[in-house]
This record gives structure tokens, C-alpha cells and sequence, in this order.
């Protein structure tokens, strides 16, 4: 009987996504699209009108939006794509970009020194020492928004051992010196990078934080790897060093 409903359930998935695929090329082949050059749609869920991030596949230089005319500057990100800002797209509809347009000059995301970036929103300032964020100022508020007498630093890693499994003694050890950072301004993200190696617990952390031309919107990417159980009740867990 399982089987059955096993093939019945795949059948009702095949027709559904075939009738999906034929009304999004149906749809599609209604939007006007440049003639010279490609084009992308970008649609918007929400029920207001919207400003976000796009990511499309491929290498575009700058796109023409179809209702303003106004040039859109595109950015290069990993895996053969492009970044852009796509403005005023309105609720429960889309908007086309079309490739190319006027040529203008793309401002980038600078701010003074080299331990901070900036976008119109935020200012968030590095300590590079550590490679932790040390400040993200509210710019249209005028606040900081980080505690500088904290114990701990801004997304910092905080390893916390305890002698027991139900003990309370113990103690804690901070990730406190990267081993380098970087920081990168482009037309549409401002990033920054750090790379830390934790002797005492084996982690290798890449931190990478990025603010966008327009948006008020802060991404913190953590990818942490090889963390030693310095402690565990599992005897099996002590010598891993990917957990």
C-alpha cells in the first residue's frame, strides 16, 4: 500500500511542477524584455512595496530599470554571480532590469580607515586585533547600538567549559586575536573579513559582515570550523575535531 501511495504522491508532483514550469514560461514570454541584451524579473512576494537585495546568475555590469530609466550598478559576487539593489518593486508584482543602460560613475561604499565600513544607515568599526565588531553606530539615529563596557565583544566566540555536566564551576575562553582581516568596498556591499585560528579550542572562524548600498541591513556570516570537544560525557565525542 505504500508503494502505491508512494507513486500516486510522485505522480501529483511531476504533473504540479509541469503545470508550474508551463505557467511561468507563459508569464514570462508576456513581460517585455530587451530585444538587445538580457534581462531580469524580479518579483515581490510582500504586500508593500519593497527594496532588497537581488542575486541573479551570471556577469552583469550595470542594468537600465524599465520604469525609472535609472542605471543600477552591479557588483561580482562568488559562484559567477552578480549583486544588485532592486528599488521600488511593488507589492504582489515585479519589475524588469534590463542590461546595460547610460553609463555612470558607481560610487562605492567607503568609509574612513581601514577598520570600519559604512552604508547610509550604519558605521560598524572593527577592532582588528581580535576581528570582532567593536561599534555599529545607528547613523540616522545618532545611537550606538553596541555596548563598549560588555564582557564580551560583538559576535564574539565565547567557549564555556564546565567541570561537570551539571557542575557550575568551570570557565570560559574568549577567541581574542585574528590572524587577519580585510575589507572590501564595492558599488552595492561594503564587506569585512576576519579570520581567526583559536589555539585553545581548534576553531578556525571566518567572520564576514556586510552592509548594503540603500538598505538598512547588517549580515553576519559565521563559518566555524575543526572545534575541539574539550569536554564531553560522550567518550567518542573527546577526539573530534568537526562538531
Amino acid at each position: 500500500a505504500n508503494w502505491l501511495k508512494k507513486q500516486g504522491t510522485e505522480r501529483a508532483l511531476t504533473s504540479t511542477n509541469r503545470l508550474l514550469d508551463d505557467g511561468w514560461d507563459g508569464f514570462a514570454n508576456n513581460i517585455p524584455v530587451n530585444a538587445g541584451g538580457r534581462s531580469v524579473i524580479v518579483f515581490n512576494p510582500l504586500a508593500h512595496e519593497r527594496d532588497d537585495l537581488a542575486i541573479v546568475d551570471g556577469e552583469f555590469h550595470q542594468l537600465s530599470d524599465s520604469v525609472t530609466g535609472e542605471t543600477i550598478a552591479c557588483e561580482a559576487i562568488d559562484g559567477g554571480r552578480s549583486a544588485f539593489i532592486a528599488r521600488r518593486v511593488p507589492a504582489y508584482g515585479y519589475k524588469v532590469f534590463h542590461e546595460g543602460g547610460p553609463n555612470g560613475v558607481s560610487r562605492l561604499l567607503t568609509a574612513e580607515g581601514a577598520d570600519r565600513i559604512a552604508n547610509q544607515f550604519y558605521e560598524v568599526r572593527f577592532d582588528t586585533a581580535t576581528g570582532n565588531i567593536a561599534s555599529i553606530r545607528d547613523r540616522s539615529a545618532g545611537v550606538e547600538l553596541v555596548d563598549g563596557t560588555a564582557k564580551y565583544q560583538f559576535n564574539q566566540m565565547v567557549y564555556v567549559h564546565k567541570n561537570s555536566k551539571e557542575s557550575k564551576e568551570g570557565y570560559e575562553h574568549l577567541a581574542t586575536k585574528a590572524r587577519s582581516t580585510k575589507k572590501v568596498s564595492g558599488p552595492v556591499r561594503a564587506t569585512f573579513e576576519s579570520w581567526i585560528d583559536d589555539e585553545k579550542t581548534g576553531a578556525a572562524i571566518h567572520q564576514t559582515v556586510i552592509l548594503y548600498d540603500g538598505l538598512k541591513r547588517i549580515d553576519i556570516i559565521n563559518d566555524l570550523k575543526h572545534v575541539r570537544a574539550l569536554y564531553s560525557d560522550r567518550f567518542e565525542d573527546r577526539y573530534c575535531d568537526n562538531i
